[in-house]
């Protein structure tokens, strides 16, 4: 690892590499998703170290870069998968979630914003990122991200309305 970071000053030696991996090792085996192999996030938070430039100890970079990884895998487990982005009517229509589930009832009242809201709203409740979703809808990336944010507004006024008119409409 240190012939890695061509032994710079201020790396961590050996044993505080080992010490931190072990560490990190443990943090992630309990929280990786499943199918994942903790001891592979592990690597690639290690390998992040030839990067580290001793501006911080040792241990909150590891942990920093773990976290940071860690939260990639769980936003990845549940993003929908789509076949293609081009054909962006097929993830708005119709609702792809069970109505019992929250995200159906989210997902009913996102269309009932209205277009273009709620497309760009559409699209991101089924696990898109906002970049994803301006090229889904040839649309400059700022534009995506002041209509979601306008969208998951008005989204939100809709919920808390049905949360008051309907209290059970989000148990399942």
């Amino acid at each position: 690892m240190r012939q890695l970071a061509g032994m710079k000053a201020g790396f961590p030696d050996d044993a505080t590499l080992r010490r931190v991996h072990a560490k990190v090792l443990h943090f992630l085996a309990k929280r990786v998703p499943p199918g994942i192999d903790a001891q592979d996030v592990a690597a690639e938070v290690m390998l992040s170290f030839a990067s580290f430039r001793g501006e911080t100890s040792p241990d909150v970079y590891a942990w920093s870069v773990a976290r940071k990884r860690l939260q990639g895998l769980q936003r990845e487990r549940f993003r929908r998968p789509l076949e293609s982005l081009d054909d962006h009517d097929e993830v708005t229509d119709p609702n792809p979630y069970p109505t019992t589930n929250p995200l159906g009832v989210a997902w009913s009242e996102a269309r009932a914003i209205g277009s273009p809201l709620s497309e760009v709203v559409c699209l991101w409740l089924a696990g898109l990122h906002p970049r994803e979703i301006a090229k889904a809808l040839a649309l400059n990336p700022h534009t995506t991200r002041s209509r979601l944010a306008r969208g998951r507004e008005q989204l939100k006024a809709r919920l808390l309305e049905l949360a008051v008119r309907e209290p059970g409409a989000f148990l399942s």
